[in-house]
């Protein structure tokens, strides 16, 4: 048989999970500020992890691409499921819409820019004198 999907994800996938991991590694230097982040992050290395072992599965056994489909019709609703707790990455700043910062954008679970947070900050101190 034919497997062109399989070997491509045997190959190279273990390296993305690798990628995965150090990243998850790298937001834990900042564990109280990218705590659902980082969740999420862990998250997507193991469904990579596991399409990986059953890719691998499937190559050892000979079994075809079209296998992969029933590891997908499970994902794919754990995907949708999860939405919330899979996604916490936003691009732009909920208040003001601004473009967020790489960092602002993976290392810290707050959605606002810089510009936004401390504003809010000063506000909350106001309000509690």
């Amino acid at each position: 048989m034919n497997n062109i999907i399989i070997d491509f994800i045997v190959k190279y996938f273990y390296y993305v999970f690798l990628v995965f991991v150090l990243l998850n590694v790298l937001m834990a230097r900042k564990k109280k500020y990218s705590r659902k982040k980082r969740f999420a992050v862990l998250y997507f290395s193991i469904f990579i992890f596991i399409l990986y072992l059953y890719s691998y599965y499937l190559k050892d056994h000979n079994l075809g691409d079209v296998y992969l489909l029933f590891y997908f019709l499970l994902v794919i609703p754990a995907y949708i499921y999860f939405k919330k707790y899979l996604f916490p990455f936003q691009l732009r700043c909920e208040k003001c819409n601004k473009f967020l910062s790489f960092d602002l954008i993976l290392f810290t679970d707050s959605t606002k820019c810089e510009v936004c947070e401390p504003s809010e900050k000063v506000e909350e101190n106001k309000k509690e004198k």
